[in-house]
C-alpha cells in the first residue's frame, strides 16, 4: 500500500510558475535567436519534474511472483530539483551530467518515514535542428545510478526501521530547447526511464528485495548557455560582393577620360 503523503504547496512552486510564464512571453515576442552553442558552449541548468507515472515491481527472495504497484506524482506540489551541466563537444552533440537530491516526509496512520532521494545520470544529447533556430528539438540518452536512504518510525515504538536502495538507471529523453534570449532557454521534455536494483532493510526484520521501476516523466528545464562559437547573422542591406572584385567602369566614362 502506498504511503499517504502530507503535501504542502511550496513557495518554490509559485516562483517556478512565474518564471515559466515570463519565459514563454519572452519567447513569443522574439523573432530570431542566435545562441552561443557552437563547439565549446557550456550549459548550466535547473530542472524539475512536473508530472510522473511510476510502475514498481518488488520481488522478495524465494517468492514466486512479484508485487506490482503504480504511482502518479504531481511535481508542482512536491518539487524535485536537479542540477544539469553540459558542454557542446561538436556542433549539435552535447555531453553532460544531471544530479538530483530530494527529501520527503510521508505518513500513514501511526507510521512516519523520512526519505533522502538522489540520482546521478551522465547523458549524451543530439540536437535535431539548426544551431541558429529559436526552437531546437533534441534527443538524449542517459545511463547512471539512483538510490535512497529511508528511516521509518512507528508511534509508541522505541525501534525504527531503515532501508537503502541503489539502482541502475537507463533511458531516453525527448524535448525542445526554446530560446527566449541568446543565452537563456526553457526546455520542456518527456523521459522514459528503467531502474533496477536491490533494496536492503534493517531493524527487526531485515531483508533484501529486488526492485524494478519503469517511469514516464514530464519535466521542465531552465538553462543558461555560456561561451562557444556563435554564427554571426549578416546585417541587412550589406552587399556580399567579394573584396577582390573591382567595380566595372562605364565605357562612356572611360572614353571621356581619354579625350
Amino acid at each position: 500500500m502506498w504511503a499517504r503523503s502530507e503535501v504542502v504547496v511550496s513557495p518554490r512552486s509559485k516562483v517556478w510558475s512565474a518564471a515559466l510564464v515570463a519565459a514563454l512571453c519572452s519567447l513569443l515576442a522574439r523573432s530570431a535567436a542566435h545562441a552561443d552553442d557552437g563547439a565549446g558552449a557550456f550549459r548550466l541548468a535547473l530542472s524539475t519534474e512536473l508530472f510522473g507515472f511510476s510502475h514498481q515491481s518488488v520481488r522478495a527472495p524465494g517468492a514466486p511472483d512479484a508485487h506490482e504497484t503504480g504511482q502518479i506524482r504531481v511535481g508542482l506540489l512536491t518539487p524535485r530539483f536537479a542540477l544539469d551541466v553540459g558542454v557542446v563537444i561538436v556542433p549539435l552533440v552535447s555531453v553532460g551530467l544531471s544530479v538530483g537530491l530530494a527529501y520527503f516526509d510521508t505518513s500513514s496512520g501511526a507510521t512516519t518515514a523520512q526519505t533522502f532521494d538522489w540520482y546521478a545520470t551522465p547523458w549524451v544529447e543530439l540536437t535535431l535542428s539548426s544551431p541558429d533556430d529559436a526552437i531546437r528539438p533534441y534527443a538524449r540518452a542517459v545511463i547512471g545510478t539512483n538510490g535512497f536512504y529511508q528511516t521509518v518510525h512507528t508511534r509508541g515504538s522505541t525501534t525504527s526501521g531503515e532501508a537503502t536502495r541503489v539502482q541502475l538507471t537507463t533511458g531516453a529523453t525527448i524535448g525542445a530547447h526554446l530560446f527566449a534570449t541568446d543565452d537563456f532557454s526553457l526546455s520542456p521534455n518527456v523521459s522514459v526511464l528503467h531502474r533496477v536494483g536491490d533494496q536492503s532493510s534493517g531493524g527487526i526484520d531485515p531483508e533484501t528485495l529486488s526492485i524494478e521501476h519503469v517511469e514516464v516523466l514530464l519535466g521542465i528545464t531552465i538553462g543558461a548557455w555560456l561561451g562557444g562559437r556563435a554564427s554571426e547573422p549578416q546585417a541587412e542591406g550589406v552587399d556580399d560582393t567579394r573584396a577582390d572584385e573591382s567595380p566595372r567602369e562605364d565605357p562612356s566614362v572611360q572614353g571621356a577620360a581619354a579625350h
